[in-house]
């Protein structure tokens, strides 16, 4: 649906979420590794002081999280099941992170 990707492309953290995580259907992702992720993003140092400070809160990521009409049907709760294992926190499930290359080290040629 057009409406749906345009939604999805003027929406920064949906960006960097799918740009930094992928789908599998085995794996989740505990809602403070996100936000720890999230701090390192250039989308986080492209914010300004004020909405920095709005994130770190915990709450209010998690609200930020809760709120995103693409991300809020992944979300479980701690003490919910999921693949047969017992969440213990706030988790996003059916993603994990994705596999970045190594960077080369220099042009180096021998």
């Amino acid at each position: 649906m057009k409406t749906e990707r345009v939604m999805k492309s003027s929406d920064d953290l949906y960006s960097w979420f799918v740009e930094t995580y992928e789908q599998d259907a085995t794996t989740f992702i505990s809602i403070k590794d996100l936000q720890d992720t999230f701090k390192n993003s250039s989308i986080w140092n492209d914010l300004n002081k004020k909405e920095r400070k709005e994130l770190t809160k915990r709450e209010n990521f998690v609200d930020k999280i809760e709120g995103n009409v693409f991300l809020s049907k992944y979300i479980k709760q701690a003490k919910t099941r999921f693949n047969g294992v017992q969440l213990t926190a706030l988790s996003i499930v059916g993603w994990k992170e994705k596999e970045t290359e190594p960077e080369p080290i220099g042009n180096a040629t021998y």
